[in-house]
């Protein structure tokens, strides 16, 4: 995991905390985007839970109760990396409001 995202191991649990927590989910994505998290879905067996953070698409699945676990992550194409800012610049401002 932390080959494909090129960060020092001791973050690697910062980032997938971050990614859980401030990702773009799919009921805020639109658009492009929102059709590839539909491409996501499709692919996998289970129900996972995605969040699109820091262009990749980090794909969660329910261990238990409330509790998930980082299954794998994908990078997001890069015609959607100013789309994928837009909403998370977005979000940060409505939660500062």
């Amino acid at each position: 995991m932390r080959k494909r995202l090129g960060i020092p191991k001791c973050a690697v649990s910062k980032e997938v905390e971050r990614a859980f927590y401030n990702g773009v989910t799919y009921s805020q994505s639109k658009g492009q985007l929102r059709k590839y998290f539909t491409k996501i879905f499709r692919k996998s067996r289970s129900k996972p839970l995605i969040r699109v953070y820091n262009h990749y698409a980090w794909v969660f699945a329910k261990v238990y109760k409330g509790e998930y676990l980082l299954m794998t992550t994908y990078n997001i194409p890069s015609t959607l990396y100013k789309l994928e800012e837009a909403i998370r610049i977005t979000q940060n401002q409505e939660e500062d409001h």
